[in-house]
């Protein structure tokens, strides 16, 4: 590839991994090249594959707030748990109403592309999503979406909080059992570390995401994008 305003040549490709964290076993990739960064529709490629232990559940981090990946996996009867920004800052629980503090509760939203009264007067009830916005399940047929979501709110330091989005049941997984999980992802950042070193990937430079099973704990939201000078 050419780097924009020079003729300097560099190779550069975006490296989409799946990875147990229980197993510590890599079991399936999707690579492109930097033009292609979509994280969402690779992995959505990833675990529809299968290649993985069925009783899987996919542990994804920031920056995969999606309501198509989320859909994607409630379609296919697969679980999943992403971490995604608080309702403090810019992003999908912003607009939410939500409460102060700790907190478990289920949110049912209407999805759709419509953009009636009905529809900006009820923002806890519809989400508008626009047409450059990627949803697989909204079309001439289908004009509304409805997504249940479990959204799991703990304190992990003085006013700081994470929030997992997931579709796991309490039942399956109780609050407790959410940070724990949680916590999880933190074998494939050492794993993927280890990675790293162990075949020279060192002169390289990554930017990171993850997964994880449920009984076999796999993690599923671990996405590089890998890039070094020729």
């Amino acid at each position: 590839m050419i780097q924009k305003g020079t003729n300097k040549p560099f190779n550069q490709y975006h490296l989409n991994a799946l990875y147990g964290v229980l197993n510590e076993r890599y079991w399936d990739i999707d690579l492109h090249t930097a033009a292609k960064t979509k994280e969402c529709d690779a992995f959505i490629h990833i675990l529809h594959e299968g290649r993985y232990p069925e009783n899987a559940i996919a542990l994804f981090d920031r920056g995969f707030e999606s309501y198509n990946l989320f859909a994607h996996r409630i379609e296919k009867k697969q679980k999943f748990a992403v971490r995604v920004k608080d309702m403090t800052i810019n992003g999908m629980l912003s607009s939410i109403n939500l409460p102060e503090g700790e907190w478990d509760q289920d949110i049912t939203i209407i999805l759709t592309r419509k953009q009636t009264n009905e529809v900006k007067n009820q923002p806890d009830k519809y989400k508008y999503i626009a047409y450059t916005t990627i949803f697989d399940f909204l079309d001439y047929r289908n004009e509304y979406y409805e997504i249940t979501l479990r959204i799991v709110r703990f304190k992990i330091a003085e006013g700081v909080y994470e929030c997992l989005v997931t579709n796991l049941s309490r039942d399956e997984m109780t609050f407790e059992s959410m940070k724990e999980l949680y916590h999880l992802r933190w074998n494939e950042e050492t794993s993927f570390r280890a990675l790293k070193y162990n075949i020279g990937l060192v002169h390289f430079s990554f930017k990171e995401k993850s997964i994880y099973p449920a009984g076999d704990l796999c993690e599923a939201d671990h996405v590089q994008s890998i890039q070094g000078n020729r």
